[in-house]
Order: structure tokens, then sequence, then C-alpha cells
């Protein structure tokens, strides 16, 4: 599914068949390391989740992280 949605992307975007690759082993090694790195990662698959899911899935575990703390962002 990654791979074909990185194709599927306009060429200006520049994902030939050796970045894709790349992106896709990434992929498979960030899943299969993700709960044993430091902290462990979290992942989210939206392959096919409604936007509304993984808005609410993104801000529960936002809110979990900050504890209460805001972010603060500076002007450049």
């Amino acid at each position: 599914m990654l791979a074909r949605r990185l194709r599927d992307r306009p060429a200006w975007r520049q994902w030939d068949a050796p970045r894709i690759a790349e992106t896709c082993a990434f992929n498979d090694w960030l899943r299969a390391e993700a709960a044993t790195m430091d902290p462990p990662v979290r992942l989210l698959d939206t392959t096919t989740a409604p936007l509304e899911e993984t808005v609410r899935a993104v801000t529960t575990w936002a809110r979990a992280v900050l504890g209460g703390k805001t972010l603060r962002t500076t002007s450049m």
C-alpha cells in the first residue's frame, strides 16, 4: 500500500523506484523495531482509517505526551 501511495504522487515529488524501495525498507524496519526503541515509538496505521479517527488518535496521543503542557512556537 505504501509503495502504491508513493508511486501515485506527482512526478515533481521525485518518488522513483529506488527511493520508494528505500522508504518501504525503512517502514518495515521501523515497524519491527518500534517497541524496542527508547522511548518506544508508537505507530499509527492510517491506511484505512477515516480522517476523524486519525485526528482523534493523534490528539489523544499528543495530550498524553504533553501532560497538560502546551507547545510554544517562535516566529522566524
